[in-house]
């Protein structure tokens, strides 16, 4: 299983390509261009197959895991990660918490493409 700290450069390079493309839609929008993706097949563009692929990695999972198999990582990271557990340090709390949010957002976007 990945460190933590892999895990956590994962997140901010997931962070990195969303606000990249961003800018190219506000840039694409100022010009009057039109992006080359369409809302009904960027469901399986190849950016959301690698987006999907990596939340798995940060779970420390296979794409093909199963929901549960989802669910019982999402747990024990929970567990590791939560805020309370740092009640006496608040760099480390803040820390945590930051990270416990960026572990929902990818749990959320699992459980919900699993849906599809």
């Amino acid at each position: 299983m990945e460190n933590m700290e892999d895990k956590f450069r994962a997140l901010e390079i997931d962070d990195e390509l969303q606000k990249l493309k961003q800018e190219l839609r506000k840039q694409n929008s100022q010009t009057g261009k039109t992006p080359t993706t369409s809302p009904s097949n960027r469901h399986t563009s190849p950016i959301k197959q690698k987006k999907i692929t990596r939340f798995y990695a940060i779970l420390g999972l296979k794409p093909d895991a199963s929901t549960q198999e989802v669910k019982q990582a999402y747990r024990a990271l929970v567990k590791r990660c939560h805020p309370d557990l740092f009640f006496h340090n608040p760099q480390l709390r803040q820390k945590a918490q930051e990270v416990l949010t960026k572990i929902n957002e990818v749990y959320e976007e699992l459980c919900s493409n699993k849906d599809d």
